[in-house]
């Protein structure tokens, strides 16, 4: 989309009523799930939407497990009006697989996720990941057909972007009265400085929305033992949560540490998701894993009404069991209501 027609965008939004305040609030702590999964929220400026992150099985599966088919069945009775993830959709990132069998790959997500998902009029919004789109040059092939695959007609999702250029990369899209940031985040380097102009860009303008959500594959802090040190390494994990704290953001998600915390630090409010598929890991300081889960979001009247984890099966992950913080020297994550 070119400069042009992205403030034609703007504008337009401005015009019919998404701007109803100059700059945007400071967002507030997330809530406590709630007791029993509410129904949907309905209204102009009032949604539900989920949150998945790291389907994939072992190396090379063209087929996904029991947890994702529950997933998104469980999904398509929710009824979220889009499904956000947060990368590693596919088993990729292992040298010799062949191009015959990624792009099999990519065809068994598709059976399994996204023709679900479109059947039930639920567009999925997708985010690179280090199995899918790594950024490391060894890797570039599966990041080359990552990119085809979500460019295709037929599998773009139908989402209101305001920013596609570098899609499925990173891009900017809304619904209703929310901004939605995609980031790609995939490997252990520093950020590209093409990102960092681009994201103050997306969020300057995104201050005219209620609300503001960001989302990327590897996380700022250490979440999850076993992956310390599979951060978005210093100073740019700072810098990033200085900036989204700067523009109001209001939940930054990521995945590849197969746990879910939902966190605040400094004023950003983090929450880290536990895999869909294999390979749950337990909280930094905690001896067993998580089931696995997604998240749901439920914004009424242009606020977080909502936020909590939801197991396959149905059943609400407590945020009370939650340790109230995180540690792992240098940095500590609290709980999102510390």
């Amino acid at each position: 989309m070119t400069r042009h027609l992205r403030t034609a965008a703007w504008l337009f939004f401005s015009a019919i009523g998404f701007t109803a305040c100059s700059a945007a609030a400071a967002p507030s702590r997330l809530p406590f799930n709630p007791g029993a999964i509410p129904e949907p929220p309905a209204g102009e400026r009032s949604f539900r939407f989920a949150v998945i992150s790291d389907l994939n099985g072992s190396y090379g599966s063209t087929t996904y497990g029991e947890t994702v088919h529950q997933s998104v069945d469980r999904l398509k009775n929710l009824s979220p009006e889009l499904v956000l993830s947060a990368g590693d959709l596919v088993a990729g990132q292992k040298r010799g697989l062949e191009e015959p069998r990624i792009r099999a790959m990519w065809d068994g997500f598709t059976a399994a996720v996204t023709e679900p998902l479109r059947a039930a009029k639920i567009p999925f919004a997708p985010v690179a990941g280090n199995h899918d789109a790594s950024g490391y040059p060894a890797f570039a092939r599966e990041r080359q057909i990552f990119q085809e695959h979500w460019k295709a007609p037929d599998q773009k999702p139908d989402l209101l972007f305001i920013d596609d250029t570098h899609f499925p990369l990173y891009y900017s899209f809304t619904h209703k009265n929310a901004f939605f940031l995609v980031l790609d985040v995939t490997t252990l380097e520093r950020l590209s400085e093409e990102l960092w102009i681009w994201m103050e860009e997306q969020l300057s303008a995104a201050e005219k929305f209620a609300l503001r959500f960001a989302a990327c594959h590897v996380p700022p802090y250490p979440v999850a033992r076993g992956r310390e040190r599979e951060i978005i390494p210093a100073p740019d994990n700072d810098r990033l949560r200085e900036l989204f704290v700067r523009h109001n953001l209001d939940v930054f998600f990521t995945g590849h540490h197969h746990a879910y915390f939902k966190g605040r630090k400094d004023g950003l409010n983090l929450v880290s998701l536990n895999c869909a598929g294999s390979g749950p890991r337990a909280l930094i300081g905690s001896e067993e894993p998580q089931r696995q889960s997604f998240v749901l979001v439920d914004v009424v009247d242009g606020k977080i009404e909502h936020i909590f984890a939801v197991h396959p099966d149905g059943e609400i992950f407590s945020d009370n069991s939650l340790p109230l913080q995180l540690n792992h020297p240098p940095y500590t994550l609290p709980r999102f209501d510390q």
